[in-house]
């Protein structure tokens, strides 16, 4: 039974262990812990460390009834060298100076000095001064400077004979301190000097004072300010001189950065809580290379970054007392991180000492500037870091962001009366300060097109689709002639425009911002469609997936064919077409099946003189026995219907194919109506594809590009013109010529050859002129010209 219970009890132990070191950590591991046994008051309070002349690092630890000295020769187990026992009290405190230790308690014995430079071998307890004309009874912390003058904090506290701060001069005679002065003003809890100038905590009115001690005698205020939670403990100053931390000794309270660059007005800079918790209660920090470190109760040993004192950030902690969590006066006290291994010290009452060792990872840093279009600094703004971090901008327009962990962050800003932005990807580097600047848009602004046509007058009912990776949008100009996009971000687009009835045109790369927001576009009155806006053609029948549409193509293949296209027409502008159908996936995902009907808007062919209908087809039928046709008819006013063309071809041959249609060859071009095509799978489901594209009406018959190149030689100028048009042939052209005003009334009609001039009356109209050319061969050649 005996070896049973004895079991348990081993088990019990280890796993208490395990427990009491599975401490919360980040950038901090320990090396080593010593623990007081069985101690009859307090474990440890504060921490101090020493090297002595052979290069071994000392921990020197105040306990709640005495002074103890550890060897830290072999860091991982530490070893207790010395102990005094003096007062019994909670607080002690500990400094040194060239090799001896000082130590101060709440109690008695006043300055308790010891001789440290006989370590390995010994420590020698040189006495205490307890004050010559000023009487030193007890104190609570004390400051040691570069000069070797000792200033005591908190003497003979809450006695009639306080003699608050008192500086002894250590210099002349380490073991025999002299008095040179003494500050009484304010009670000092602890305090920093450094070239005269003294940082103290007065801890019961809540300030952090900057005093002026290069007269000892007669010590002069320089300034102060209140600290966050007016319970001032601490002060350390960073390694330039321009930025003092403190800290508050009560629960939720911050580290505190202020500027003291003007000692006179101290202003805060940032303030901090660990882990950001709202309840523990941070002790003691001390400055080293830029880095915080602090003492918690409860919640141990912190490192934050404070390279930059406007943004302070926790990059490290170590949990001394995993038992104890929250608000109250438990677990770590003291934090000493200046041995020259770079290990830390740390003192937990309960636990005992801590030997650390810490891993200083810097920060990365992000500072995000604000603008409005005009150039001025927006605050106010609010810039969300990850969705999880809300700052405001200041009066400069700039929000700060410090993280302990590098990447890709994204960033959204806000600020009212303006669009939201959102960044993704913005990268933050350890060590370094990333800078953005972000420019806000009036939530009021838009781009904006206005469209004209020759003769200055404004266009309504025109359609403006812009697009760009992220967005794509249509609106109308209204009667005005305008057509605006609101709520559109700044960025580069691509804009498309037309209506039936007006050319279409492309504007590729048209960068929309504060100072360029407003084009004029001139659109001259024709009937074309790219099929890159809405112009108003209409679609019935029974099919679906498979129903006219504009899109993108994307090509498919039926086994070895290319069934839907997978690019438009490159004679036009933009990369849409009209299509049956369009979507991922195989051949027979989205061809037809049914019926499609495409029908045109109404016509208006009163300015052609011999108008033609032109367009690109695109007609694939596979499958086993494909029949399936693409009908093409003219529908006129009276609704009749007149059938111009069959489309029926196999699918190896599917391309795009240029189509004319001579309107006059089927009625009066005043009676034209509507252009119709339909697509209809008959029967049997075979593979269904057909499409439409760069349609629009020519003035005589198209010249193609292979023709084109043949008429190269036939010149027709200038253009605009005055009086006189000049026709010249290379190759010997000749034919007639005609001459029509914008209303197609005609104004000249004449031979020509391979040089022909035609002369207008000085007193002809300026504005639009149409010219067409029959040669002997039978062709219409159409120019526009414009006469100034």
């Amino acid at each position: 039974m005996f070896r049973m219970k004895l079991s348990l009890l081993l088990v019990f132990c280890a796993i208490s262990t395990i427990g009491l070191y599975a401490q919360a950590r980040l950038n901090i591991d320990s090396v080593g812990n010593f623990k007081f046994i069985n101690p009859s008051v307090v474990n440890t309070n504060e921490v101090w460390g020493h090297v002595d002349s052979n290069g071994t690092e000392y921990a020197l630890v105040g306990r709640g009834n005495g002074f103890s000295v550890i060897s830290l020769q072999n860091p991982a187990s530490p070893d207790l060298i010395y102990s005094d026992t003096s007062a019994i009290t909670l607080w002690r405190d500990i400094k040194t100076w060239n090799g001896y230790a000082y130590v101060v308690n709440e109690d008695r014995f006043g300055l308790e000095i010891y001789d440290l430079n006989n370590l390995p071998a010994s420590v020698r307890k040189v006495g205490s001064y307890t004050g010559d004309s000023l009487p030193l009874q007890k104190a609570h912390n004390l400051w040691i400077d570069s000069n070797g003058v000792a200033y005591i904090f908190g003497t003979n506290n809450r006695l009639p004979n306080s003699v608050g701060t008192i500086f002894l001069d250590l210099y002349t005679d380490p073991e025999n301190p002299r008095e040179l002065g003494n500050y009484d003003s304010l009670y000092l809890h602890d305090g920093y000097v450094r070239n005269d100038t003294l940082f103290g905590g007065a801890v019961n009115d809540g300030k952090m004072i900057i005093l002026d001690v290069s007269n000892k005698q007669y010590p002069r205020l320089i300034g102060s300010i209140t600290t966050p939670s007016s319970f001032t403990h601490n002060t350390w100053l960073s390694d330039d001189g321009n930025t003092v931390f403190t800290t508050d000794e009560v629960s939720g309270a911050y580290i505190t950065a202020y500027d003291v660059s003007n000692p006179a007005t101290p202003f805060e800079r940032d303030r901090i809580r660990t882990r950001n918790t709202t309840d523990v209660i941070p002790h003691n920090t001390h400055v080293l290379n830029d880095f915080l470190v602090t003492s918690y109760y409860t919640a141990g040993v912190t490192i934050v970054d404070a390279s930059n004192p406007d943004i302070l950030v926790e990059v490290g902690y170590f949990d001394t007392s995993p038992d104890y969590s929250g608000n109250g006066f438990f677990g770590n006290w003291g934090a000493y991180p200046f041995l020259p291994s770079g290990l830390i010290l740390a003192t937990d009452m309960q636990e005992g000492l801590f030997v650390l060792r810490p891993n200083y990872q810097r920060a990365s840093f992000l500072e995000v500037f604000v603008n409005d279009c005009e150039g001025n600094r927006l605050s106010q703004a609010r810039v969300i870091l990850d969705t999880s971090e809300t700052k405001q901008t200041n009066l400069v327009g700039k929000a700060e962001f410090g993280s302990m962990r590098d990447g890709y962050y994204t960033l959204s800003i806000e600020a009212k009366g303006y669009l939201p932005v959102y960044l993704d990807s913005v990268e933050m580097r350890p060590g370094q300060t990333e800078r953005l600047s972000v420019l806000m848009q009036d939530s009021a602004s838009g781009l904006v097109s206005q469209l004209i046509d020759n003769n200055q007058r404004k266009l309504n009912d025109i359609v403006v689709r812009v697009e760009n990776g992220d967005t794509t949008a249509s609106v109308s100009s209204a009667s005005n002639g305008i057509a605006r996009f609101r709520q559109l971000e700044y960025g580069t687009y691509n804009l498309r425009m037309g209506a039936w009835g007006y050319e279409n045109r492309c504007f590729n790369s048209i960068d929309y911002d504060c100072n360029n927001d407003t084009n004029i576009y001139i659109l001259e009155e024709k009937i074309e469609d790219f099929f890159e806006v809405d112009q108003g053609w209409s679609v019935s029948g029974s099919e679906i997936a498979g129903a006219w549409t504009i899109a993108d193509p994307i090509g498919t293949v039926d086994r070895f064919f290319v069934a839907n296209p997978g690019a438009d027409v490159d004679s036009d502008c933009g990369r849409k077409a009209m299509l049956t159908g369009n979507g991922v996936g195989s051949a027979d995902a989205f061809e037809v099946d049914e019926t499609t009907i495409l029908r045109s808007p109404l016509f208006d062919l009163d300015a052609y003189i011999e108008p033609y209908l032109v367009f690109y087809t695109w007609f694939y039928n596979g499958g086993d026995q494909p029949n399936d046709q693409m009908h093409i008819s003219l529908i006129d006013t009276a609704g009749n219907r007149v059938y111009v063309d069959t489309i029926a071809e196999r699918g190896q041959a599917a391309s795009w194919k240029l189509n004319d249609i001579k309107v006059s060859d089927y009625m009066d071009k005043g009676d034209l109506a509507h252009i119709e095509f339909e697509v209809t799978d008959r029967g049997a489901k075979h593979i269904l594809e057909a499409g439409i594209d760069h349609f629009f009406v020519s003035e005589g018959k198209y010249i193609g590009i292979e023709e084109a190149r043949e008429v190269s030689t036939l010149s027709i100028y200038p253009n605009p013109f005055e009086n006189e048009i000049y026709i010249e042939s290379e190759k010997g052209i000749s034919g007639n010529v005609e001459l029509f005003d914008a209303s197609m009334r005609l104004i000249k009609s004449e031979r020509f050859n391979s040089s022909t001039k035609i002369n207008l009356s000085s007193g002809s109209k300026s504005g639009l002129y149409f010219l067409r050319i029959r040669t002997n061969d039978g062709e219409v050649i159409t120019r526009k010209l414009v006469k100034k």
